[in-house]
């Protein structure tokens, strides 16, 4: 998943607010990879070192909270 039209400022924004916790920095930069510059699961695997389905987990998990504050459709 991509945002469009939204500003990348924006999203890093929020990002870092609602992403916490142990593992808050490496979570930080999967989301604004993915949603800023559009990686692929097996490229933030890759990237991050990560299996495919943890990338997957991760994703999914914070994207219902965040895609929810954005008000945008996945």
């Amino acid at each position: 998943m991509r945002i469009h039209g939204i500003k990348r400022s924006t999203i890093e924004e929020i990002v870092n607010e609602y992403v916490v916790g142990f593992k808050a920095k490496r979570n930080r930069k999967l989301l604004i990879l993915r949603w800023c510059d559009g990686l692929t699961y097996e490229e933030l695997a890759e990237e991050l070192d990560m299996s495919v389905s943890q990338v997957k987990k991760i994703t999914y998990d914070y994207e219902k909270i965040l895609c929810k504050h954005l008000r945008v459709e996945e």
